[in-house]
């Protein structure tokens, strides 16, 4: 049997240090695959590799954790007529996780110009789920509330898509 090549090997091992120094863990590091040394590959120098964008973990658990408390809010509607508590929290939740969102979007959009490949992105990730969601929406209520005159409009945002229209008209006036 062979030995298969693996993504991950294994990182030299430290220099020997006296029983007094603290011990390291060992760590796996990725190799890329080495190209093949072919005709092809002699003369042309191998393009370095972009640097990836590391992300932040602060905002990552800022998101998650105003996520989480509307998911929470969401679950104490049913139960905040009967309890002045409930209500309470509900209103504390609803008064600092909007604009939470709000003001992490604005720092996420603070480097938005107008390029071709930012608008594109911008139009492919927010304006065509907010379309494709609005339009369901306003079907899924047409039918299920046996309403058929009732028009598909996309300037009334139905349920959540108001914060990807929001989203939408914030990141194109960034600039401005």
């Amino acid at each position: 049997m062979f030995q298969a090549p693996s993504a991950f090997q294994r990182a030299p091992l430290p220099p020997a240090t006296r029983e007094s120094e603290p011990r390291h863990e060992q760590t796996l590091t990725a190799t890329a695959p080495r190209p093949a040394a072919g005709p092809s590959a002699r003369g042309a120098a191998a393009p370095a590799p972009a640097a990836a964008k590391k992300r932040d973990p602060y905002f990552d658990n800022v998101k998650y954790l105003a996520i989480v408390l509307v998911a929470v809010a969401h679950a104490w509607e049913p139960v905040m007529d009967g309890s002045r508590a409930t209500r309470a929290l509900y209103m504390i939740v609803y008064t600092f996780h909007m604009p939470a969102f709000i003001l992490i979007s604005g720092y996420f959009s603070r480097s938005f110009d107008m390029t071709p490949p930012k608008v594109k992105r911008l139009i492919t990730s927010v304006a065509v789920p907010y379309v494709l969601f609005e339009t369901a929406y306003s079907l899924f209520k047409r039918y299920a509330d046996d309403a058929p005159d009732m028009a598909i409009s996309l300037i009334d945002p139905f349920f959540l898509t108001w914060f990807l229209i929001a989203l939408f008209v914030w990141r194109v006036t960034t600039p401005i």
